[in-house]
């Protein structure tokens, strides 16, 4: 009974043991950021990243901006301390944050500026902290005061009221009010905690009527929930007007301690003096480490920063190591349960990775550098070389060494029992009985089969090749240095592709007994009945190189490359990538297996392991943003206006730490342009065209994620004599000469119309005048006549009439126009003075009566001429019957013209030129010249012009007399 109780103790303290050893033993990778690395100091207090994706971290040895590749350490000589905490970004991009020496600093372009409006609170010897509940807003708590601060007016107001008595111990907000933690000493001279609340709309102050348990130390608001952290080991809640235990942290033992916590999405992470802890699974990270705080970055990496360590960068949760597992490991195989590693220093760890325990751990003679390791799953062994050969029976978990000959590079059969012995001369078959032991018999057949298809007489043919064999359930295959064999039922064959051998680095086994090969030219190809399916030429697989080690299960499909690991289905698409971004160094790989959804890495570091349903690729690219602006070599702030013919060059940079890996970076001038690619974090842009340009510039990562463009608009002014307010100023001068030149012109024009008009004028005149006494001749020739006849009385009417007219007429020698009613009275008595002269003339005068409501004008003595030839050379010699003329004044209203027909039914115009023939009277008569030349007269420079047609009239074939139509515009 004593054996068993001591049995079951024993086996109780073991299973305690194995348990605790299990507990955390798998830790994130990170990657420390120390002093060594550029940190100004490795006690850090805050760590923020801002829009742009700095990482800002506040020490004790003051600030630094970290961009994914190297940290600036910024500081000012008039700060008297440099520890500096409580870091926020608002919304202009600025940087605000507190010393310990109780300033409140702002960081802009790289400079840090001391906050003057909080300087009378200097000397309020309890440290600065700050809050930044709205963008216009800041909150600081000093010992005494909390305090107000409009970032848009930089008006600074103090709240009252506080803390008497009393001391402000630290303060947060939610969406409404600020959250102040006072304490303050009750009646019993203990302290004692008060909880204030200030309204941020109206400006008023509350109180939380809350019983606490214990001394509060911090007030946290996560979402909707009001945290108080200070109970030793837990987190109360205020809800309701209570105050209730929220969470208890067990994970916390008597020599830890809560610092404060990390509010991150939906997690909260608590900062102890032990790592930090989520609350959400109870991960613990940085165990050994003081952890101050939790951020994540817009990569989806987490950053923590310690109070002695510096900072540390997690770039996947998914990805993480081994604490134990440190040394180096050369080979790892797995079973359906177990993983079996294969150590530098020659041990084997049979390992069990679902309860995270060592099974067993054996010392392989103390021989090291495990060389090779071969599962069968049909014997359930492990095969292992280190200079001698050993097996590994999983069931008994007992080792034994084989007496085989050889120590190079071993070949298994996954389900026959064989064993290839393969060295630089002969391949060795060993048969297994059924207990498992090597038979001491080797099948001449296959010696003497395989011997003379390999010609092994020749060294040089696999005397550098690694791998034996991919082998599937009845075949070998062998990868040579310049071809790939299959042995099948003792034949040997080369697989081909395209008539050329294939060159493998590995292969591996598929589950449709295919076999996957990584090779020099395509990458991978898979090949099924021996002949080669056509490779897979994926450019996202050749980017990465060539695959050195390639393994399939559970429907995964990986390569080890240079570059990384890359995660593929059955059919050679890439999953998922893993790279030094991620975490993994591929250098640092020296094997991998895959246990259920599991990958694990056997490194020069020690054991990782990947969660393939969780692990996710990098999603985002890094930030790009603008360094720098110069302009001929000197460096512009804020300008986005340059001269024509300047010389710009944009320096660029993107943060992060995944997407800054690989990444390539583009960039375009306008948005309706191709992206371009650059090759150096900057561009000279010479000799620009004027206008205005949206320079934009971005990155794409390996995975192809695209980021979002930066941009920076700017314009090139154009040179003075393009520029609109020169152009403008240049037409309207050339305007002004324009204008002057045509003024001038017009006034040379006018001077010289005027003068043609006055030559025309006085031509019209001289006319007239001409005509005048050629009518006044013609006038007293009929007074003559009157004489002769001795007839007093025709002589008499006729001086009257005539004395009349010829008053008229010299009334109407200064005008260039008259009214047509003046006009038609004048020939009124013309008519009657050729009435009193011809005697035997009938003449009928037509006036349309609508000419007498019309304003109308016609020049002077124009009509009386055409009057005087048809009676003089028409009417006067015709011999026989009646002598008419007949005038007609009518108006034209779709013309706007007034018509005028003179007809008369004498001789017509042939006829009298005939009698003018025989009179021998050459050329015209005065009257129709003169005629002919007023009328171009007056005609000269009009669009609409008199005109005056001559027609002949007939009757039965005979001259019946002469028409004239005048056509006089209304414009005259």
């Amino acid at each position: 009974m004593t054996l068993i109780r001591q049995y079951i103790i024993i086996l109780t303290i073991l299973t305690v043991a194995f348990s605790s050893w299990g507990q955390d033993v798998w830790e994130p990778v990170s990657f420390e950021f120390n002093i060594k690395d550029g940190l100004p100091s490795n006690t850090v207090y805050d760590i923020i990243q801002d829009s742009r994706g700095y990482i800002w971290i506040g020490t004790e040895n003051g600030i630094a901006k970290f961009d994914g590749r190297e940290f600036e350490t910024l500081n000012d000589q008039h700060l008297d301390v440099n520890e500096i905490s409580y870091l926020y970004e608002v919304p202009d991009g600025s940087i605000w944050a507190v010393t310990f020496g109780n300033r409140i600093i702002r960081i802009e372009n790289d400079s840090i500026h001391i906050v003057k409006a909080f300087e009378p609170f200097h000397n309020d010897r309890k440290y600065f902290s700050m809050i930044h509940p709205r963008d216009s807003l800041l909150f600081v708590k000093s010992k005494d005061n909390l305090i107000k601060y409009n970032l848009l007016t930089e008006d600074i107001h103090p709240i009252p009221h506080i803390v008497k008595p009393g001391f402000i111990n630290h303060i947060t907000h939610n969406q409404d009010s600020v959250i102040i933690l006072v304490h303050s000493k009750g009646a019993d001279k203990r302290k004692k905690s008060i909880i204030h609340t200030y309204d941020i709309d109206s400006g008023t102050l509350g109180i939380i009527d809350v019983k606490l348990p214990a001394l509060v130390t911090n007030v946290y608001q996560h979402q909707d929930q009001t945290l108080l952290m200070g109970i030793k080991m837990g987190i109360n809640m205020i809800q309701d007007g209570q105050s209730a235990l929220w969470d208890r942290i067990p994970e916390m033992d008597a020599t830890d301690r809560l610092l404060n916590l990390s509010d991150i999405d939906e997690d909260i992470w608590v900062n102890t003096f032990k790592g930090s802890i989520r609350l959400s699974d109870r991960q613990r990270i940085l165990s050994k480490k003081t952890s101050t705080k939790v951020i994540k970055d817009f990569e989806g990496s987490h950053w923590v920063s310690t109070y002695n360590s510096g900072i540390f960068h997690i770039p996947n949760f998914h990805l993480v190591q081994h604490k134990e597992f440190s040394q180096a490991i050369n080979r790892i195989v797995s079973s359906d349960q177990f993983l079996f590693l294969g150590m530098s220093d020659g041990q084997l760890v049979h390992y069990d990775p679902t309860h995270d325990s060592i099974v067993k751990q054996l010392n392989m003679e103390n021989f090291k550098d495990i060389k090779d390791m071969n599962y069968n799953p049909h014997l359930q062994r492990i095969f292992i070389n280190n200079r001698h050969t050993f097996q590994y029976d999983i069931r008994d978990k007992k080792i034994s060494k084989l007496p085989l000959t050889s120590s190079a590079t071993l070949g298994l059969s996954s389900n026959q029992n064989f064993l290839l012995d393969l060295n630089n001369v002969v391949i060795l078959v060993h048969f297994f009985d059924e207990p498992g032991n090597p038979s001491s018999t080797i099948s001449e057949e296959w010696k003497k089969n395989i011997s003379e298809s390999f010609s092994f007489n020749n060294k040089e043919i696999i005397y550098n090749t690694e791998n034996i064999l991919a082998h599937t359930d009845n075949n070998i295959w062998f990868l040579m240095n310049d071809k790939i064999l299959v042995k099948k039922e003792f034949g040997l064959d080369s697989i081909l592709y395209q008539g050329k051998n294939l060159i493998g680095l590995d292969a591996c086994q598929m589950s449709d007994d295919s076999v996957v090969i990584s090779n020099h030219d395509y990458g991978l190809s898979f090949i099924v009945d021996y002949k080669a399916h056509k490779p897979i030429q994926n450019p996202d697989i050749n980017r990465f190189g060539r695959i050195d080690k390639i393994k399939y299960k559970n429907d995964y499909i990986v390569g080890l490359t240079r570059f990384g690991m890359l995660i593929m289905d059955r059919n050679g698409k890439i999953l998922k990538t893993i790279d030094e971004s991620d975490g993994l160094d591929a250098s640092i790989v020296n094997d991998f297996a895959i246990w259920n959804h599991y990958l694990f890495a056997a490194t020069t570091q020690g054991l990782y392991k990947i969660d393939l349903k969780l692990f996710s690729d990098n999603e985002t690219a890094s930030k790009t943003y603008i360094n720098e602006i110069r302009m001929n070599g000197e460096v512009v702030s804020e300008s986005h206006s340059f001269k024509n013919g300047s010389n710009v060059e944009i320096s660029f940079n993107h943060t992060g730490m995944k997407g800054r890996k690989n990444s390539r970076i583009q960039f375009r001038m306008n948005e309706n342009e191709a992206w371009k690619p650059v090759s150096n974090n900057s561009i000279n842009l010479p000799n620009l065209s004027p206008g205005s340009y949206n320079f934009q510039v971005r990155t794409i990562n390996e995975e192809g994620i695209i980021g979002e463009p930066t941009s920076y608009a700017f314009y090139i002014r154009p040179p003075i004599w393009q520029r609109w307010w020169f152009i403008l100023g240049a037409c309207f001068l050339l305007a002004l000469v324009l204008f002057i030149f045509y003024k001038r012109r017009l006034s040379a024009i006018e001077k010289e119309n005027q003068y043609e008009q006055e030559i025309r004028s006085n031509k019209l005149s001289a006319l007239r005048s001409r005509m005048n006494p050629h009518f006044i001749f013609n006038s007293l020739n009929s007074i003559q006549d009157f004489i002769i006849k001795m007839d007093k009385l025709g002589a008499n009417e006729y001086l009257g009439i005539f004395s009349d007219l010829m008053r008229i007429y010299l009334r109407h020698s200064e005008l260039n126009r008259v009214e047509l009613h003046e006009e038609i009275e004048a020939l009124e008595l013309y008519l009657k003075l050729e009435e009193l002269r011809f005697g035997d003339i009938e003449t009928h005068f037509h006036i349309d009566p609508k000419l007498e409501q019309m304003d109308l004008f016609i020049p002077p003595l124009f009509i009386q001429p055409y009057i005087e030839n048809a009676f003089k050379h028409g009417l006067l010699h015709k011999r026989e019957g009646d002598k008419k003329l007949e005038i007609i004044f009518r108006y034209l209203e779709n013309d706007k013209t007034l018509l005028i027909e003179i007809t008369d039914n004498g001789i017509g115009q042939e006829e009298s030129l005939r009698i003018k023939q025989r009179s021998n009277v050459k050329g015209l008569s005065f009257s129709t010249k003169a005629n002919q030349t007023r009328l171009e007269l007056l005609n000269h420079n009009r669009i609409q012009k008199i005109s005056v047609e001559f027609t002949d009239l007939n009757e039965n074939g005979k001259a019946s007399g002469t028409k004239v139509t005048i056509l006089v515009p209304d414009t005259v």
